[in-house]
């Protein structure tokens, strides 16, 4: 404490945050309501330190009570929180984009594979060569309803 003696808090305040601090003094001073601000200030050993404030103004005393408390670790969190949730919205970026690169890298060559077998059922076979089409055209087809599920989940999944 023998550190900070003689500074002022708006001293310790980092510059970006003071304009808060100003606007909460204003609206303290011209009403009775209680106000709350949060800010960064530096401590006597230099680390920068988030607090909150509530006060309040006793007119008729002609003066103000105040309280405040270190809210670092829940800043901190919060900014966690908020880059977690970056990461995690940039993977799910990049899984739908995946996906979807994924079925049509998929889909077109599976597309050709189902149109030639289907011209091929279409001419004169031997019964042995007509059950080998029958068997691709069912792998293929139920390919294209996974692929088509593994989209349609995603597309769920992404909210689209």
């Amino acid at each position: 404490q023998a550190e900070i003696q003689g500074t002022s808090l708006i001293e310790r305040v980092l510059d970006e945050d003071k304009p808060a601090i100003y606007e909460a003094m204003r609206n303290l001073l011209a009403d009775i309501k209680p106000v709350l601000v949060e800010f960064r200030k530096t401590t006597h050993t230099g680390e920068i330190v988030w607090t909150s404030w509530a006060a309040i103004r006793a007119e008729e005393q002609n003066v103000i009570y105040a309280i405040g408390r270190d809210i670092t670790s829940t800043k901190r969190h919060e900014e966690e929180m908020a880059r977690a949730k970056e990461v995690a919205e940039s993977a799910n970026i990049a899984k739908s984009t995946f996906l979807s690169r994924m079925s049509h890298e998929l889909r077109t060559p599976l597309n050709a594979i189902l149109g030639f077998a289907q011209l091929m059922e279409t001419t004169v076979l031997a019964e042995g060569q007509r059950e080998s089409i029958e068997q691709i055209l069912n792998g293929g087809r139920h390919l294209l309803r996974l692929i088509n599920d593994v989209l349609d989940l995603s597309r769920v999944e992404s909210g689209t």
